[in-house]
C-alpha cells in the first residue's frame, strides 16, 4: 500500500527549494514505491470529464490573485523543484489569513495517476467534475491536515493540501483543513480549466 509523506507546511518549505536558491533539495525519506491499487479490490473512481494535463503548468500560477484573495493567502507562492521521488515541481504559499490560518500547497505528479495513491479509507469526492480522494498523509497530525488528490488526467495527479503551517491549531480541525483544501482544489481545477487551448 502507497503511504503518503509530506509533513506540516513549515517542512514543507524546507522541501521545496525555492526556484534561484541552489541545489534542489533531496525528496523526504519514504517507504519505497508501491504497486499502483488497480486489482487490489478498490472499487474504480469516476471517469474524468476531461483531461487536463499538467505539462508546461506553473504550478504558483494556480491560485489567481482574487482566488487568493478569496482563500486569504497573503503572499507570493514559493516554487519548489523535487518535491517529491517522482521530480515533480510544486508551490507552497503562506499562511491564510482567514481563521485559524493554515497554508496551502500544490504537487504537480506528471509520473503518478490517482491509482497509485488510492487506498482503503480513502473519501471519493468531486471536484468540479473531477474524481479526487480526500484523505491525510503519512507523519502528520491528521486533525490538523487535509489531502485532496485529483485525477486530472491520464497518469497524472494534481495534489493539493492544507495544513496548519507550524502553527499552534489554534481551533484548526482535519475537517476544516478538509474544506480549506477542498477550497483550493476548486480554484486551481478552475484555472486549469481557463487556461489558453484547453
Amino acid at each position: 500500500m502507497t503511504r503518503r509523506w509530506i509533513g506540516p507546511a513549515a517542512a514543507a518549505l524546507a522541501v521545496l527549494t525555492l526556484a534561484g536558491c541552489g541545489q534542489p533539495a533531496a525528496p523526504p525519506a519514504g517507504p519505497p514505491p508501491a504497486e499502483p491499487s488497480t486489482g487490489s479490490g478498490l472499487p474504480p473512481l469516476p471517469p474524468r470529464p476531461v483531461e487536463l494535463p499538467l505539462a508546461g503548468v506553473d504550478p504558483c500560477a494556480l491560485l489567481t490573485a482574487d482566488q487568493q484573495a478569496t482563500l486569504g493567502v497573503r503572499t507570493t507562492g514559493e516554487r519548489g523543484e523535487d518535491t517529491d521521488r517522482f521530480g515533480s515541481i510544486g508551490c507552497l504559499w503562506g499562511s491564510s489569513s482567514l481563521p485559524p490560518g493554515g497554508a496551502p500547497l500544490v504537487r504537480l505528479v506528471t509520473a503518478q495517476g490517482i491509482d497509485y495513491y488510492h487506498q482503503a479509507g480513502d473519501t471519493v469526492i468531486d471536484i468540479d467534475g473531477f474524481p479526487a480522494l480526500q484523505t491525510t498523509g503519512s507523519f502528520v497530525d491528521a486533525q490538523v491536515h487535509c489531502l485532496v488528490l485529483i485525477d486530472i488526467a491520464a497518469g497524472q495527479t494534481l495534489w493539493t493540501q492544507y495544513n496548519r503551517d507550524g502553527l499552534p491549531p489554534n481551533g484548526i480541525t482535519h475537517e476544516l483543513a478538509c474544506d480549506r483544501a477542498r477550497e483550493t482544489a476548486r480554484a486551481m481545477v478552475s484555472t486549469l480549466r481557463a487556461r489558453p487551448g484547453r
